[in-house]
């Protein structure tokens, strides 16, 4: 007996799925290392710092 492909919309729900498993662990993963994102803002410039009230 030949299984019945899977249609395009399951497909993308699996597909988005996995993506966003993979997502959140990646964030995860940088919520315990604050000197990748303290690393990337020196690169581009920005500060955490809040800004001073005028």
């Amino acid at each position: 007996m030949v299984a019945a492909a899977p249609s395009p919309g399951q497909l993308r729900r699996r597909h988005l799925a996995g993506l966003a498993r993979i997502i959140k662990r990646k964030l995860k993963k940088i919520q315990y290392r604050p000197h990748l994102l303290t690393g990337c803002l020196a690169q581009t410039g920005p500060t955490l710092d809040t800004p001073a009230k005028p």
